[in-house]
This record gives structure tokens, C-alpha cells and sequence, in this order.
């Protein structure tokens, strides 16, 4: 069960849709999928002829996997869920749910975020339903409200929400998280069994380096062999220190000529800000909007590609960047493109080190960056990209969701 708006998500399409997919393909499985959504942010799209409200659409996906869509009137950045409009979340949406699981007959709720376990707890109790629940945290949902300025009453929707979150960890059936740090706070604090380990995933099938792409796409842009391509994908987001690329493009310029690829629906003014202050050509930077089945080929051009993480420079901040481990590091990975990540990134850190899939760097007090030995390691790297590449495997950790779900029900 997601609690999200889907209509052109890229999270949900690089990672729920995949796991679904994956999950659907095996015999002793047999899966539903609930996606709660905010029926304003549909209507604004093409979709809106496919949606009514209120009533549940039902679809049919492979593998006879059924998707039911539950339109809700609530605004739609509705992802952090303020005190403010959690009471008439929680009330209209467990009702709906009731109603709908009442005459079913699901083993397992997997919920994915916050706001979907508190969903499912509520309404197995109100209802006085069986099934159990595993909680899929994927994050600091809390820190994360804060962070990116989404709560309306900021500390009170904090402070909701932490206690939300101790909760949800008591009484949730099992519990994973994304990364290790994340999962060792847990343990100490809580120390339940039923707490478990699932990184990012990531679609191998989807996310390949393709040889005849990156020689087509290079040659399009007249990109020499021996020229460096620094990747970056993703959005401008308060998660990221977007300088810290042209920063990188700062340093290797020195020793090589240097491309600046970013996959992104990028802020325009921020982009030509940086441009302009470190003097970059317009025929040094390329920039796309691309759909996600494209990315891929894309980012086979790249040689490097580096996650710019923030510095921590607040407790909450502090916490979601040491502890948060990026999808791109896997997907990076998978195109066998080495990463770039900043000393600060821990759990980053940590698999970088382990798999030697990239190098770290450190900033000086001036704000310029310094590595070792990056060029003279690249061909290790490349080498280690395989290794942390099982790490991220879709096939591999789907696996482990299986594992817990079958311990839940005692098959």
C-alpha cells in the first residue's frame, strides 16, 4: 500500500513498479497493490477521464495483479501530513480501507511510508481485522517533513510525528530499513527481532550501460574519447549542494577536458547561475528532462558521477545525509559509472569504501574539493561497480520481502 501521488512519479516508477513486477512473477504470491492519491493532483493531468471520486477504480496489471486506486479530496502535496489534516486523512481513508479489506481476505499489508503504517495499524484495529503489517520506512519521515519545509506547523508536526514513529516501531508486525545506520538506531533504541535490512532497489533489466548508446549519444555531441563526463541525475532539492558538480568540473578541468551531463527537471535560474560563475561553455554542459526508460542510456556516457550531499549544518540535517543511502549510488553503479560522495555521507561512505565502487571526497575551508588518486583508480572502480551492484538488485532483495512475508503468515 502507497500513500502518493503516482501520475508521473519517478520513485514510483523506478521503485514500487518494479517491485511489484518482481514480486508478481512468483507462484506463491498472490498480490494486490492500494494506492491512496490525491485526486486534485490527478485531475491536473491527463488522467483525470480514468479517475472518479469516490469511487475505487480497479485495474489489471501482469501476472493477475489487481491495482486499486483510492482517490482522496486532500490537497495534493499532501506527502507530509501536517497534525493539521492527519485527523480527516486518518478518518476518511480508514474507513475507505475498511470497508474494502472487511470482505477480503489479505495475509499481509506492506506499507510503504509513514502515513500507509499508521493507515493500516489504525484500521486493523478499528475493524478488528487480522492481517499483519510491515512497515517499510524508507526514510526519516519525520526530519524529512522538516527539511523540506513541509509541514505547516513545523515543530508540532515534528513532534507528532516522532511519536507516530515510536508507535509505529512497537506495533508494526516487521519493519526494514534502506540503510544500515538507520537500522542500528533502531536496534539500540528499540532492539525488536523483527527489524530488517532492505537497501534501494534496483531493476537491472532497467538499468544497464549500453555500448551502442554511449558511442551514438558521445559522437551526437562530439564528446572525444579521451574527455571525462561527470553525471548527475536527479532533482535541485534542499538534499543536495548542486555547486559542488561544478566544483568537481573545477578540479578535473585541470587535467582533462570535462563534460557536465545533468538528468534532471532542474531549476533553469540555478543552473544558469552556476554556469555563469565558473565560466562554464555552453558545449561543456549538457542538460536533459528525460523519461525514466531513457536514463539509462543516457547516463552510459557518462565515465564519473558524483551524489552532492549538503553538509550538515543542523542536527535534522544531520541525520537524514549521514544516515541516507541514494538510489543513484545503485543505479550509478549498475551502468558501471564509479561515484563521487562527500566525506559527510556516512552510509554513502560506507559502501563506497566496501565495494571500492568510487572515492569520497572532502572540502576545504575555502569550499573547494580535493580527492586522491581519482584517474589513476578508475578501472578499479569500474571493477567494484559489479560488486556493489548485487548490493542494489532488484531480484536479490525482493527476496528478502518474500523471506519476511513468509515468516509473518509462519508458511
Amino acid at each position: 500500500m502507497t500513500i502518493e501521488n503516482i501520475v508521473g512519479n519517478g520513485i514510483y516508477n523506478s521503485q514500487v513498479a518494479s517491485l511489484i513486477g518482481e514480486l508478481s512473477k512468483r507462484d506463491d504470491l498472490e498480490i494486490s497493490v492500494a494506492h491512496f492519491y490525491p485526486l486534485l493532483g490527478v485531475l491536473r493531468t491527463k488522467a483525470k477521464k480514468r479517475v472518479s471520486y469516490p469511487y475505487i477504480q480497479e485495474y489489471n496489471l501482469p501476472h493477475n495483479t489487481k491495482l486499486f486506486l483510492f482517490p482522496i479530496l486532500i490537497p495534493t502535496k499532501f506527502f507530509y501530513l501536517s497534525a493539521i489534516i492527519l485527523p480527516f486523512f486518518i478518518f476518511v481513508s480508514s474507513v475507505r480501507l475498511g470497508k474494502f479489506l472487511y470482505f477480503k481476505n489479505y495475509d499481509i499489508i506492506h506499507c510503504r511510508s509513514y502515513p500507509a503504517a499508521l493507515l493500516a495499524v489504525i484500521t486493523k484495529k478499528f475493524f478488528k481485522l487480522s492481517f499483519k503489517v510491515h512497515f517499510d520506512t524508507r526514510g526519516y519521515y519525520p526530519e524529512e517533513g522538516i527539511l523540506s519545509k513541509s509541514f505547516f506547523l513545523k515543530k508540532v508536526d515534528f513532534k507528532l510525528w516522532k511519536r507516530i514513529e515510536s508507535f509505529l516501531f512497537k506495533t508494526c508486525d516487521s519493519i526494514s530499513f534502506v540503510s544500515f545506520r538507520a537500522l542500528n538506531k533502531a536496534l539500540n533504541s528499540k532492539g525488536r527481532e523483527v527489524f530488517h535490512l532492505i537497501p534501494p532497489l534496483v531493476d537491472l533489466n532497467k538499468f544497464k550501460f549500453s555500448k551502442k548508446e554511449r558511442k551514438h549519444i558521445r559522437r551526437k555531441f562530439k564528446i572525444e574519447d579521451d574527455e571525462i563526463v561527470i553525471a548527475f541525475c536527479g532533482s535541485f532539492s534542499v538534499w543536495y549542494d548542486i555547486e559542488d558538480i561544478f566544483r568537481l568540473y573545477d578540479l578535473f578541468k585541470k587535467e582533462k577536458r570535462v563534460r557536465i551531463l545533468i538528468i534532471s527537471n532542474a531549476v533553469e535560474k540555478k543552473l544558469y547561475n552556476l554556469i555563469k560563475k565558473y565560466s562554464v561553455s555552453e558545449d561543456d554542459i549538457l542538460k536533459f528532462s528525460l523519461p525514466h526508460n531513457k536514463v539509462a542510456n543516457y547516463l552510459s556516457i557518462a565515465d564519473i558521477a558524483v551524489i552532492p550531499h549538503r553538509n550538515p549544518d543542523t542536527s535534522i540535517r544531520k541525520t537524514i545525509i549521514e544516515d541516507a543511502v541514494s538510489i543513484k549510488l545503485g543505479e550509478y553503479a549498475a551502468i558501471g559509472i564509479p561515484s563521487l560522495v562527500p566525506n559527510h555521507s556516512k552510509e554513502c561512505r560506507g559502501i563506497i569504501e566496501r565495494y571500492n565502487s568510487g572515492i569520497v571526497y572532502k572540502k576545504n575551508k575555502d569550499g573547494s574539493l580535493y580527492m586522491n588518486n581519482f584517474f589513476s583508480n578508475i578501472s578499479n572502480f569500474k571493477k567494484g561497480c559489479k560488486k556493489a551492484t548485487e548490493y542494489f538488485c532488484l531480484e536479490r532483495n525482493s527476496l528478502e520481502y518474500v523471506r519476511i512475508y513468509k515468516k509473518l503468515v509462519k508458511v
